[in-house]
């Protein structure tokens, strides 16, 4: 199962669906939008998509991650549209018959999802309103990879492999789409 959905991500369907007979590991991660970021309080968050593209390269994700490791079955799941504070805007279910392959496979999942899946994040506080930049780190449209949120100097180097300027790294809808498709007042892409 890999979808975006505009619904709430029920977890026992993923479950479920990530479940085999074969499997001795299923982890389960799950993305929740927080109360609060950067010193403000969070009301909601918004997701915007590009359809089809986005469930491509979710697939893609799967494909590669079951390449990497031995695993039964990847589900990956992302809201669109409106996600209240402690609800659920990313899950990703992997199963396999052994943990770690498992974990890995799972951190690998969520971690590249943030970096090619052509997802944006519209932040809604007390007192307004802002685009979370690209979804790699978390921060604005153009960050230091080398310094957001910890990031470490192999994925800056992973970052700086899309063709992106060192210490920065694109948005996501400049390698999405054409740029006057991004959604309205979403940052504008970087141009080398």
């Amino acid at each position: 199962m890999i979808r975006l959905t505009s619904e709430p991500i029920l977890l026992d369907d993923l479950v479920r669906a990530a479940g085999d007979p074969a499997s001795g590991a299923l982890v389960l991660f799950v993305g929740t939008t927080r109360d609060h970021n950067q010193g403000r309080r969070v009301e909601r968050l918004e997701y915007e998509a590009y359809p089809g593209m986005a469930e491509r390269e979710m697939e893609k994700i799967a494909e590669e991650a079951r390449r990497r490791w031995p695993l039964q079955k990847v589900v990956i799941v992302h809201r669109t549209g409106v996600v209240p504070v402690g609800s659920a805007s990313v899950a990703i279910a992997v199963s396999s018959a052994h943990r770690a392959d498992a974990f890995e496979a799972a951190r690998f999942a969520i971690d590249r999802l943030k970096e090619v899946v052509p997802i944006w994040k519209k932040e809604f506080f007390e007192g307004g309103e802002v685009w979370i930049g690209d979804q790699c780190c978390g921060v604005g449209a153009w960050s230091d990879a080398d310094h957001a949120h910890g990031a470490s100097r192999e994925h800056a180097e992973r970052v700086r492999a899309d063709g992106a300027e060192p210490g920065t790294h694109r948005h996501a809808s400049e390698l999405a789409r054409p740029h006057d498709q991004a959604p309205a007042g979403a940052p504008a892409a970087k141009r080398s």
